[in-house]
C-alpha cells in the first residue's frame, strides 16, 4: 500500500517507494523459512516442486495483467510507444524487466521516456530471480555439507548479503540509475529477510515487543523523508530494510500487531496485495490516455478503489484456483491454463512488435521520398516541415511524416559525434567536407546540439562549409561546474576541458557554433544563472582569443512529455491542437542570450521564427513532428530547418 499510495499521490508520500524494499525483506524471510522447514523435514529440496509452486502462485495473475495491459495499450496508447510496450511486455512475462529498465536508464535519450504500464514488473522480476537462485544455493550446500548444512547455508547467505550490500553502495554512488533496477544491488535486501528466518522462535521471544514499533518507525520515517533525490538503494535502503527485518523478528510477540493482523480488512488486503500491486500501475498509466486528460483527485481515488476490487477478484478467481503443490499439476487443466497464458503473452507481445515493424517498414520508404524533396534553397516553396510554418496555402496533411511508429527513433544524432554518459572522449565527426570550403566550422554542445546534425548538414552543403560536430550527454563548453548526473561529473569535466583546448588550438577551425539545453534554466535562482553565464563566457573567450568567431544558436523549445503525448493522441490534428506559447518556448531569461550580450567576437543567432508563429509554437509543422522526445528536435524536422538555418548562419558569420 505504501507503493500504491506513492504512485497515486507522490507529492504526499515522496518516499513511498521504500515499500518495495520492505517487500523484498518480507519475501526473503518467508521463502527462506519455507526452504528451511522443507530441508529440516525432508533432508532435501525438490527444485522442480519449489519452482512449480512459485509458478502457480505468481504466473496466472501476472500473465493475465500483461496480456490485458498490452491490448489496452494498443487501443489507447499512441503508436509511437507500441514498440516500447511490446518489448517491456516480453521483459515482464519472462521476468527480466529490471534488466530491460536498467539498460534503458543508461541511455541518455531513452531515460527521458515516460514509464510504460509494465514498469512495476521490475520488482517482481527481481523477486522471481531470487526464487530461482536461492533454492539452488541451498541444494548446493546440502550436497557439499549435509551434516552442517544449516550453518553453511547461513554462512553462504551472510556472504552474499554482505557482498551485495557493498556493491549496492558502490554502484549507487557511481551509477545510480542502473543501481536502482539491477538484481545484484537488491539481493542483500532479500538476504536480510532470509537471515531473520534463521532465528529460532525462543530466541526471538526474548526481544522486547516494543522493538517492533521501532522497526515500523524506521519504515515510516523513510517513507515520509526520502524522495526522488535520495541516492537509492545504497546506504539509504538500510533504514527501511533494517526496520522491516526488526518488525518481522518481533511482531509475532506483540499483541497489538496480532490484533491488527487479525482484522478482516487487513487480511483481505494482505492476501490480495500481489494482485493489487499488479493492477494498480497499468490502470494509473493508461487512464490518462483513455480519458484524454491528466488525472485529478477523483480519478485517482477511483483508481485506488478499482485496484482494491480487481485485486480481490483476481485473488479469488485467478490466483486461488491455480495454486497447487507438486509437479503433477502441470498436467491438469490449471497447468494447461498457465501454459496457455504464457503462450498468450508471447503471442500478444510478438504480434505487437511485428505490427510495429510492419507499419514502420511501410512508412520508411515514404519518409525517404519526403526527405529527398527537401529544397536546398530557403526561398523555395515547400509544404513539408519547417518551410510550411505560417503558410495558409498548404493542404491539411493526411498523415504524419515520420509516422508515429517511426517517431521515437527519428533521432539525428550520430555515434561518431557523441560521448555518452561516463565517456570523456572528445569525438569529432565531419558532416560536410567540400573540396574548397568557404568556412571551416565546428558545432559543440549537448544532445540539443547534436539533434540538429541534419540541419547542420543541409546548411553546410548549401553554404559550401566544412562542418564538424562534437557533443556529450548533458555537457557543453564552460569554465564553471556543470550540473550533471553524479556519475558523469568527472567525465563531463574532462570532456569540456578537452573540447575547449583542442578547438582553441586547432588552426583549421574558423567558427565555433555553440548551443545547449537552455530554456529550463529559469529566473528562480539569479546567482546560479549568473554562474552559468560566467562559465559560458569564459569558454567562448578561449575561442575568440584564438581568433575564431563564436555563433551562439538559441536553444530549441523545451517540449515536455505533455506535448509529445498530445501529438501521439491527436495525430495529424496535432498541428492545431498541440502547441506551446512563444514565451514558454523561448523565455526572456535564457542564459545563452545573456552570456552572448556584449561579448566581443560572439554573435547570438535567434531561431524563434523557425519554430513559432506570432504567439504559438506548433508541435507539428508541415506534417512533421517537431520533436521525437522531450526537448530534442526530430531528425526529419531538423533536416527541413537546414535551408533557413543556412541563411541565418551566413548572416552571423559575415
Amino acid at each position: 500500500m505504501l507503493v500504491v499510495l506513492y504512485h497515486l499521490w507522490p507529492g504526499a508520500l515522496r518516499g513511498g517507494f521504500v515499500g518495495v524494499d520492505v517487500f523484498f525483506v518480507i519475501s526473503g524471510f518467508l521463502i527462506t523459512g519455507h526452504l528451511l522447514r522443507d530441508a529440516e523435514r525432508k533432508g532435501t529440496i525438490s527444485l522442480v516442486q519449489f519452482w512449480t509452486r512459485r509458478a502457480f502462485r505468481l504466473l496466472p495473475a501476472s500473465l493475465l495483467v500483461i496480456a490485458l495491459t498490452m491490448i489496452a495499450a494498443l487501443i489507447w496508447v499512441g503508436e509511437d510507444q507500441w514498440n516500447r510496450y511490446a518489448q517491456q511486455a516480453l521483459g515482464s512475462g519472462f521476468y527480466v524487466q529490471n534488466w530491460v529498465l536498467s539498460a534503458t536508464s543508461t541511455d541518455y535519450l531513452s531515460s527521458s521516456e515516460p514509464p510504460t504500464a509494465f514498469q512495476h514488473f521490475w520488482s517482481l522480476s527481481i523477486e522471481e530471480q531470487f526464487y530461482l537462485v536461492l533454492p539452488v544455493v541451498l541444494v548446493a550446500v546440502l550436497a557439499v555439507a549435509a551434516a552442517k548444512w544449516r550453518t553453511w547455508f547461513l554462512v553462504a547467505l551472510s556472504g552474499i548479503t554482505a557482498a551485495s550490500l557493498c556493491w549496492s553502495i558502490y554502484l549507487t554512488a557511481t551509477n545510480a540509475d542502473a543501481a536502482y533496477f539491477v538484481t545484484t544491488t537488491r539481493a542483500w535486501e532479500f538476504g536480510l529477510g532470509a537471515l531473520v528466518a534463521f532465528a529460532r522462535p525462543h530466541h526471538l521471544g526474548r526481544m522486547h515487543p516494543a522493538l517492533a514499533w521501532v522497526g515500523v518507525a524506521a519504515i515510516t520515517v523513510s517513507a515520509l523523508t526520502y524522495s526522488a533525490d535520495t541516492a537509492f538503494p545504497g546506504y539509504a535502503a538500510v533504514l527501511p530494510t533494517a526496520g522491516a527485518a526488526l518488525a518481522l523478528a518481533v511482531t509475532r510477540h506483540e499483541r497489538l500487531f496480532t490484533s491488527i493482523a487479525e482484522w478482516r480488512p487487513v487480511q483481505v488486503i494482505g492476501d490480495a496485495s500481489y494482485s493489487i500491486y499488479l493492477w494498480h500501475w497499468p490502470i494509473f498509466v493508461i487512464a490518462p490516455y483513455a480519458l484524454g486528460r491528466d488525472l485529478g483527485l477523483f480519478p485517482r481515488v477511483v483508481i485506488l478503489a478499482a485496484s482494491l476490487v480487481l485485486g480481490y477478484l483476481s485473488l479469488r478467481f485467478v490466483e486461488a484456483p491455480f495454486r497447487a503443490r507438486g509437479t503433477a499439476r502441470w498436467k491438469t487443466p490449471s497447468g494447461a491454463a498457465v501454459a496457455v497464458g504464457m503462450t498468450a503473452v508471447l503471442v500478444v507481445s510478438c504480434s505487437s512488435l511485428a505490427l510495429v515493424q510492419q507499419r514502420s517498414a511501410s512508412s520508411e520508404e515514404e519518409l525517404r521520398q519526403a526527405m529527398d524533396r527537401i529544397p536546398s534553397d530557403s526561398s523555395a516553396e515547400s509544404c513539408f516541415g519547417a518551410p510550411a510554418l505560417g503558410r495558409e496555402d498548404c493542404p491539411k496533411p493526411t498523415a504524419l511524416t515520420p509516422s508515429l511508429s517511426l517517431l521515437r527513433k527519428d533521432d539525428g544524432n550520430r555515434a561518431a559525434c557523441w560521448a555518452s554518459q561516463g565517456d570523456a572522449t572528445f569525438k569529432r565527426c565531419i558532416v560536410s567536407n567540400p573540396p574548397k570550403p568557404v568556412q571551416r566550422v565546428i558545432a559543440i554542445g549537448d544532445s540539443h546540439n547534436n539533434s540538429l546534425i541534419p540541419a547542420y548538414e543541409k546548411a553546410a552543403r548549401t553554404l559550401n562549409w566544412k562542418f564538424e560536430v562534437a557533443g556529450k550527454a548533458g555537457c557543453y563548453p564552460s569554465t564553471t561546474r556543470i550540473a550533471v548526473v553524479d556519475r558523469d561529473v568527472r567525465a563531463c569535466e574532462t570532456w569540456r576541458k578537452k573540447a575547449m583546448a583542442q578547438v582553441a588550438a586547432d588552426p583549421s577551425i574558423d567558427t565555433v557554433i555553440v548551443t545547449r539545453r537552455d530554456a529550463p534554466v529559469a529566473s528562480t535562482d539569479a546567482s546560479s544563472r549568473a554562474t552559468t553565464e560566467r562559465g559560458l563566457r569564459g569558454a567562448w573567450s578561449k575561442f575568440t582569443a584564438a581568433g575564431k568567431k563564436v555563433v551562439v544558436v538559441q536553444d530549441v523549445p523545451p517540449a515536455d512529455q505533455g506535448v509529445l503525448d498530445c501529438v501521439s493522441n491527436e495525430g495529424v490534428d496535432a498541428a492545431q491542437k498541440c502547441s506551446m506559447t512563444r514565451r514558454a518556448a523561448f523565455p526572456d531569461d535564457a542564459t545563452l542570450r545573456g552570456a552572448a550580450q556584449g561579448q566581443k567576437g560572439v554573435k547570438y543567432l535567434s531561431v524563434e521564427d523557425l519554430y513559432c508563429l506570432q504567439d504559438r509554437c506548433p508541435s507539428v509543422i508541415g506534417s512533421v513532428p517537431v520533436f521525437f522526445n522531450p526537448g530534442h528536435v526530430s531528425k526529419t524536422f531538423a533536416a527541413t530547418l537546414g535551408p533557413a538555418l543556412a541563411e541565418k548562419l551566413r548572416a552571423s558569420t559575415r
